[in-house]
């Protein structure tokens, strides 16, 4: 992993992972496209979503940049950190149904392990 390869070095790494952010990135600068019909019920769908979120997004992107300064200052800084409330709550969301679902198989799981003899 980088983050410890580097960390000998004096080197901090951190993966922002951003949530919707009220920039132009799926406004103007981005041409969104339904696409053939066949698609709509995803690539359709999600190009009209991004449309009708654009300008709608929670996150403040001048917030978002004072964090990451702020971030560069941390003695220890998050491997990964989560921008904006959208982003915590999916990422919350999908890791508890990951663990919900990795509990339901942990047996299966548990059961590839070398029997050790006592």
């Amino acid at each position: 992993m980088l983050s410890r390869e580097v960390a000998s070095l004096g080197i901090k790494v951190t993966i922002v992972e951003p949530g919707g952010f009220r920039t132009d990135f799926a406004g103007s600068s981005t041409k969104l496209s339904e696409g053939r019909p066949e698609y709509d019920q995803s690539v359709g769908a999600t190009a009209r979503f991004q449309r009708d979120y654009n300008g709608k997004q929670p996150g403040d992107p001048k917030k978002a940049a004072e964090a990451i300064v702020q971030l560069t200052h941390a003695e220890k800084p998050p491997l990964r950190l989560l921008l904006g409330s959208d982003a915590y709550q999916g990422a919350e969301k999908n890791d508890l149904a990951r663990l919900e679902e990795a509990r339901a198989w942990k047996d299966l799981s548990l059961s590839t392990d070398f029997q050790t003899k006592t």
